[in-house]
């Protein structure tokens, strides 16, 4: 068997590694010379705060224009003159727990109902909803598509199905941002992540049924994580590595961990889904005026034979920060960067070396067993049995102290290790979950269905209605302990310089 393959392989990774480390330390230093976090650093900081709330906005957004108010019955054209209350029990069966069907409705006329005022007699036959739904809005104080398409019981399928189309959305949007990205740089990428946002969140307004909405849907979706990812990277990459753990986890705990908390307060603000729909839209337009502020991407130009267009970016912090750049330090990165041969290796690249397919797989596996985790806490955490709004805001706001602890241990006790015992202790927080909600708080929750709605909807597996709440729950518990036992196969990072290519 020859080991020739294996053998040029692993010399391409070296040289790639080398070619990209020498280029990473050049950039490095002309970077240290201008102040790893000057002025310059600190206004792309605080440029990347719409983005991060467009990124909170445009993934929950869903959430609150789909929310089903917990009581609703069937509506009964014949009794509208009557009061709500009146409506209601007389149209309502009961069913064995003593609780209003919400689906069903008496066979029965309606016109003597409404003479007698009386409610049909027990084992009067039972249909469903014939002229639709009422609904009282009272966890939920205003009309939501759901209450206005009707899209409960029989068709309460549609939202987690909705919801999935968003989340294959952003699957696709990824992969086609990121192509994007190298190929024609990151500022035009992320504005077009963005103008997906605005285009699927305006659209959604028009909608008026299930396929149409969910269209929009897809490509609102294909805005999310690029809408931020991108420009979260690019400004990584001017910012000193001394800095770089503080920048990266920050800017992720105050703007897309204050986007989710200020969410709930928006939509109850506005109270129209209609309108939520297009004020969750607006940061994203901030956009563009990014080309006017942000500089593009010092490697990325490299990598194009741009390096003229990369000194002049690199002058602009020299001039910003007032720090000059000493003649020798420059005069080695333009040298070093006029040696890098063009590639259009793109998406390729990941899966150039066996290192690094292994890598991916470790760190897509991983990925998803954290989106899987932190989206189905946030979402299964109305089964609180609280105020719907309350409980949301709540919930997000943990992502903003969780992640500023970070910072204090990430460089002390490495990324790996933080990484399993973190996923490990969310597999008990959603397994021990079933148990606690379940002694403290009412069975009965409206967020008990729903929430299993949202987690299927992260699973994409909508059709499966045999998953009950405790399932999901250790569901969720052993996604996130498989994520975590993957990590410790990922190389430490700590006390190590970061990647050189972003």
């Amino acid at each position: 068997m020859s080991i020739q393959p294996d053998l040029d392989s692993n010399k391409t990774e070296m040289d790639d590694k080398e070619e990209m480390n020498e280029i990473g330390s050049a950039l490095e230093a002309v970077i240290n010379s201008v102040g790893g976090l000057g002025l310059y650093q600190k206004i792309l900081f605080i440029a990347m705060m719409p983005f991060g709330i467009a990124w909170a906005f445009l993934y929950f957004c869903q959430m609150f224009v789909t929310a089903t108010p917990d009581v609703h019955w069937c509506r009964v054209p014949e009794l509208d003159s009557l009061s709500m209350e009146m409506r209601r029990s007389l149209v309502t069966p009961t069913t064995g727990n003593y609780d209003f069907d919400k689906c069903n409705t008496f066979d029965t006329n309606w016109t003597q109902v409404l003479e007698s005022l009386r409610a049909p007699e027990a084992g009067t036959p039972t249909i469903p909803c014939p002229y639709g739904w009422e609904f009282q809005f009272e966890d939920i104080p205003y009309s939501t598509v759901v209450s206005e398409r009707g899209w409960v019981c029989d068709r309460a399928y549609l939202v987690p199905w909705s919801q999935s189309i968003s989340f294959v959305g952003s699957v696709i949007g990824g992969i086609v941002c990121g192509m994007l990205a190298d190929k024609y740089g990151r500022l035009p990428a992320l504005v077009l992540a963005n103008v997906f946002g605005i285009i699927g969140n305006v659209g959604t307004i028009f909608t008026t049924g299930f396929w149409d909405f969910s269209i929009c849907r897809f490509i609102a979706g294909m805005s999310v994580d690029s809408c931020f990812l991108l420009i979260y990277i690019l400004v990584l990459e001017y910012v000193g590595t001394r800095y770089r753990t503080w920048v990266s986890n920050l800017s992720i705990a105050l703007f897309f961990g204050g986007g989710c908390v200020l969410l709930p307060w928006v939509a109850l603000w506005i109270s129209d889904w209609k309108w939520i729909m297009f004020a969750t839209a607006v940061p994203s337009v901030l956009v563009f005026l990014t080309p006017f502020l942000v500089p593009e991407s010092a490697r990325w130009l490299i990598s194009k034979g741009r390096v003229d267009k990369a000194v002049t970016v690199l002058k602009r912090f020299e001039k910003m920060n007032g720090n000059k750049i000493p003649d020798n330090v420059m005069e080695k990165f333009v040298t070093i960067a006029k040696t890098r041969i063009e590639k259009e290796d793109g998406i390729s690249l990941i899966f150039k070396t066996p290192s690094l397919r292994i890598m991916v797989v470790f760190l897509i596996i991983a990925f998803m067993a954290v989106a899987v985790m932190f989206d189905g806490i946030i979402r299964m955490s109305e089964n609180l049995g609280m105020d719907f709004f309350v409980t949301f805001a709540v919930t997000s706001a943990t992502e903003i102290p969780s992640i500023i602890v970070l910072l204090f241990l990430l460089d002390r006790l490495g990324r790996r290790w933080l990484v399993y015992y973190i996923g490990v202790s969310g597999c008990y927080r959603a397994v021990l979950q079933q148990h606690v909600v379940r002694v403290h708080y009412p069975v009965d929750a409206r967020a008990d269905a729903d929430c299993c709605e949202s987690f299927r909807g992260v699973l994409r597996a909508h059709h499966s209605f045999c998953c009950g709440h405790r399932l999901s729950l250790i569901i969720v518990g052993v996604v996130g302990l498989a994520g975590a036992s993957l990590a410790l196969f990922l190389p430490e990072t700590k006390g190590k310089h970061g990647v050189s290519a972003f």
